[in-house]
């Protein structure tokens, strides 16, 4: 009997042990919230009182603190969960008003606007883990902002992350070898003292936001980067000062986009593919020049660079996209659809080998060809008087086209006036009606005479002036 008894207890004992519910991993819902975007909004908090997310990875986002703390140490797991993520719960994170120290361990990958609540911490640590940090413009107002030894050299780190960098930064600046982080908020507004940026030949975590878009001027591209990644460059508008090494392979998409004060760039002959619009809007340039490597160049990789003028394309390019090069345009919205319209660039010239794809596309498109660079460049010294371009440029009054005003050309006048000599040149009307009645005559001689007296004249006698400023002027 006692032998039945304590089986039946064992089995007893047994069957309670296997009653108990397994852990599991709970939902989205079991927290109080609904998942968007890989996280929940409404958060659900802990005994200890720290507000969390479930983010859709299976990891948790830490949106809040307990209420009256001054030291908060985030913890590296709650529910059995890795923390990944310190967040902004409806745009704040409750408990943070009163926290002096904040430690964020080893593992959290993500600050998400949540450093913005911490205005009175004077300890910050942050770790060398993360990959993004998002929307941190307290810190001109907090208190560890404001401590001028969290600073070093205009730069403020925390760790081997990089949080700002102050008006105060060197000209030409180099970031520590052990930064593993940039902060997407790290020039402050109106920052414009950095002119020349040392890029890192290591990995770090958010380069795109070390460029000073506002003051960059100068700038070498190391080798060690392999491409320059889309839109890195973009709406640099100071920078005229492009080094690019030889061993990077990629340009990407709208890596140069509208630096408008770009004249020339060359790229090393390791490029072998230019994204879309790579240098879309980069109106400053004026030269460009493709390495023999590249066999395609991508439709409208170079549309919008408005003032560029000539391009240099080896027998290599076997494929041009439409409106590749020589094509200008702007933005426009009048309907529910926005991009860009595009218009073919005044005066644009190709250099490229004979019966090569880069003729065929001249040819196509009307642009100005030449076989040579060499031969390009003696084209430009050459102005064809009778049918000038545009950009050609010309002395007001300069009757005899010797590039000065002299009494020569007040006597030139005065000779086609009598006809005694013809005017030889559609230019040389233009060039002589310096009274803007576009009537040759005594007049004009008389009013560049009075010029070079230095008597007043209305007239801007001696100025220079493109083609195409004349003929909108007369």
């Amino acid at each position: 009997m006692k032998k039945i008894l304590s089986t039946l207890l064992v089995l007893l004992v047994v069957v309670s042990v296997c009653a108990v519910p397994v852990s599991a991993v709970p939902t989205a819902e079991e927290l109080g919230g609904f998942t968007q975007s890989g996280v929940t909004f409404e958060a659900a908090t802990t005994e200890e009182g720290i507000y969390y997310k479930l983010k859709e990875d299976g990891t948790v986002a830490v949106c809040g603190a307990p209420e009256g703390l001054t030291e908060f140490i985030v913890p590296s797991e709650i529910e059995g969960l890795k923390v990944t993520e310190l967040s902004t719960h409806h745009q704040r994170f409750p408990g943070a008003s009163t926290i002096e120290s904040l430690v964020i361990p080893e593992g959290v990958e993500v600050i998400n606007g949540a450093l913005s609540s911490f205005m009175n911490a004077t300890e910050i640590k942050l770790p060398s883990t993360l990959t993004k940090i998002t929307n941190n413009n307290f810190f001109d107002n907090s208190a560890y902002y404001k401590d001028k030894n969290n600073w070093d050299n205009g730069c403020l780190y925390i760790g081997t992350n990089l949080l700002f960098v102050s008006a105060d930064a060197p000209q030409v600046l180099e970031i520590r070898e052990d930064t593993t982080c940039i902060s997407d908020s790290l020039y402050r507004p109106l920052t414009a003292s950095v002119k020349e940026l040392i890029i890192p030949t290591f990995e770090v975590h958010g380069l795109s936001n070390l460029i000073p878009r506002l003051s960059l001027e100068k700038v070498t591209v190391p080798a060690e980067l392999k491409e320059v990644p889309a839109g890195l460059f973009s709406n640099c508008e100071k920078l005229t000062d492009v080094t690019i090494e030889e061993g990077i392979t990629k340009i990407g998409d709208r890596a140069f986009f509208r630096c408008n004060s770009l004249t020339e760039i060359r790229l090393p002959s390791s490029v072998k593919t230019i994204g879309v619009r790579s240098f879309g809007m980069s109106n400053g340039f004026t030269e460009f020049k493709i390495p023999d490597t590249v066999t395609k160049v991508e439709k409208q990789a170079f549309a919008g660079c408005e003032n560029l003028k000539l391009v240099e394309i080896p027998a290599s390019v076997t494929e041009i996209g439409e409106e590749a090069f020589g094509f200008g345009g702007h933005y426009y919205s009048d309907s529910s659809d926005h991009g860009l319209g595009y218009y073919e660039t005044e005066h644009f010239s190709i250099c490229a080998p004979k019966g090569s794809e880069g003729e065929k596309y001249a040819k196509k498109n009307e642009f100005y060809y030449e076989e040579s660079r060499e031969d390009y460049d003696a084209s430009m010294d050459e102005v064809d008087y009778d049918n000038p371009r545009d950009f050609d440029e010309f002395v007001f009054g300069d009757v005899d086209l010797d590039g000065r005003v002299t009494v020569k050309d007040a006597t030139l006048i005065q000779k086609h006036a009598a006809h005694i000599t013809e005017l030889q040149y559609k230019v040389q009307y233009f060039v002589s009606s310096v009274n803007f009645d576009f009537d040759i005559n005594v007049r004009d001689a008389t009013m560049i005479q009075k010029y070079l007296a230095k008597m007043e004249v209305d007239s801007p006698i001696g100025e220079t002036f493109t083609w195409e400023e004349l003929f909108m002027m007369l």
